[in-house]
């Protein structure tokens, strides 16, 4: 049995409810992850999840070390401050938002894993939304974060 390192984000959004957008939101942020913390590509991995929020079914994303035994990559971007996740936002950002490619290439969303999906990743959709995640975040207490008040 191997360890993984993980980090799920749930986007309180309506958005998330969105297959399109949250799939070129998840893999703007691994190329942001990879680029930001300097880590190689192929060692982290990705997946959506899907979870009911406020009565809703939304997309998770769910980042995890694919080195066996886990090597603490994604479990940096978990930080209290929420200052690395800020830097790996903004940069996703940049990478997607400063593409001139439509609707996404390998410059910015597209890889050889993904290749399966190439026709549903749009650069457009991943800046918009995750726009709206930056800056201060404010950080959830414990009672809350156990009473289901998961969403960022």
């Amino acid at each position: 049995m191997c360890s993984r390192d993980v980090v799920r984000l749930l986007f309180a959004a309506q958005q998330a409810c969105n297959l399109d957008v949250m799939l070129a939101v998840l893999y703007a942020l691994l190329e942001a992850l990879s680029v930001e913390l300097d880590i190689e590509r192929n060692d982290i991995k990705c997946c959506l999840h899907k979870v009911v929020l406020d009565s809703t079914i939304v997309y998770s994303i769910v980042l995890y070390d694919a080195v066996a035994g886990g090597a603490g990559h994604v479990r940096r971007l978990a930080t209290e401050d929420g200052s690395v996740f800020q830097r790996v936002v903004k940069r996703a950002i940049a990478i997607t938002k400063g593409c001139n490619c439509s609707p996404s290439c390998y410059s910015c969303l597209r890889n050889y894993q993904n290749q399966k999906i190439h026709d549903l990743l749009n650069r457009t959709y991943a800046y918009q939304f995750l726009e709206n995640y930056t800056g201060v975040l404010q950080p959830l207490s414990n009672d809350a974060f156990a009473s289901g008040g998961i969403g960022i």
